[in-house]
């Protein structure tokens, strides 16, 4: 997934997803990940600098996680 993608994605879902960040280095952007920051739901997507491509999902707060099975 491109990070645009998940950008639409959240913008979509703008009454379910809340407290969204982006977080980048303005002094190292090819060098760092972009980071999108879904705080109230304890992850993190972290994209290639360059590419831009989906890299890694952090989980770091289990008990914020909402799980769905359909």
């Amino acid at each position: 997934m491109h990070f645009s993608q998940a950008v639409a994605i959240v913008q979509h879902q703008v009454g379910t997803i809340r407290g969204v960040q982006v977080l980048y280095s303005d002094t190292t952007s090819l060098e760092t990940d972009l980071i999108l920051n879904l705080s109230q739901d304890g992850i993190q997507l972290f994209f290639d600098p360059l590419c831009q491509r989906l890299k890694v999902i952090e989980v770091y707060n289990m008990k914020a996680v909402k799980l769905k099975y359909w």
